[in-house]
């Protein structure tokens, strides 16, 4: 009977464990998360650089336009990215895993970028 005992409660221990990384359903995986993240600042840099050239630009009206193009390309509702956003900052150790994710995407995607212009361009940038 004690045998018994300690095997339900090895297998009860083994089975609700649960890795610290995973993400419930609903919550887009980091990899996911790190690229919508990634299109949505660009989206925001955008309007941003648009209304620095045309101020009757309605700013939130032409953000939230950008952001459902941005949800629709990566087939994600403003839902789902809002609740993984809030999942994210409330879990730290996952926010800290997206956060550099994500540098290290727009580090690889700006150097892509640069490696595309003529080394010309690239020195009048700077």
């Amino acid at each position: 009977m004690y045998k018994y005992f300690i095997f339900i409660v090895m297998a009860a221990m083994i089975f609700s464990c649960k890795s610290a990384n995973s993400v419930p359903s609903g919550v887009l995986p980091v990899n996911s998360m790190k690229e919508v993240m990634w299109d949505v600042m660009m989206a925001d840099e955008y309007v941003n650089l648009m209304y620095a050239k045309d101020s009757t630009l309605n700013v939130k009206k032409e953000t939230l336009k950008l952001y459902s193009k941005v949800f629709a390309l990566h087939d994600v509702s403003s839902e789902e990215f809002g609740n993984s956003y809030v999942f994210y900052k409330k879990n730290t150790n996952m926010e800290k895993i997206l956060l550099d994710s994500l540098q290290v995407y727009g580090a690889k995607t700006r150097e892509n970028y640069n490696m595309k212009i003529p080394f010309e361009l690239q020195i009048m940038q700077r």
